[in-house]
């Protein structure tokens, strides 16, 4: 029973994260503009999640057609690994805000998904530096 329980309950948590990549900047602009409690509700909880995530991940610097791109990493995984430098005190106010504006100033990029506009907009607005080891 604790096995089919927890099956059931791991699956849950797979479908919802997988389907949090489905919703693109379209989406995510037009949730995070309305004034419903509901899309309040699915923007706070959204932001709060994909924030979370772009700011736990750890990436490594690479060199690509003399581009410079961060791609995720770990320790041993590259000589130096980075992080998103934000600010101790963050509000999701001000994710939500950095994330809207930066979605109306990037109309180009709205088909993407919203986990990697949400990203994008927080190393944008805050850089990223290098981790001590």
């Amino acid at each position: 029973m604790k096995a089919t329980l927890f099956c059931i309950l791991l699956n849950l948590v797979i479908i919802s994260n997988a389907h949090g990549f489905w919703y693109d900047g379209v989406e995510i602009k037009e949730n995070c503009l309305k004034t419903g409690a509901q899309d309040e509700a699915f923007c706070v909880g959204y932001l709060a999640a994909a924030a979370t995530a772009a700011l736990t991940e750890r990436y490594c610097k690479v060199e690509i057609n003399g581009r410079v791109l961060y791609q995720p990493g770990t320790f041993g995984s590259c000589e130096q690994l980075y992080e998103i430098k934000s600010p101790d005190e963050m509000s999701l106010g001000q994710v939500k805000a950095i994330v809207v504006k930066f979605l109306e100033d990037n109309p180009g990029e709205l088909h993407r998904s919203g986990v990697s506009l949400v990203k994008q907009a927080i190393w944008q607005a805050f850089g990223v530096g290098q981790i001590e080891q």
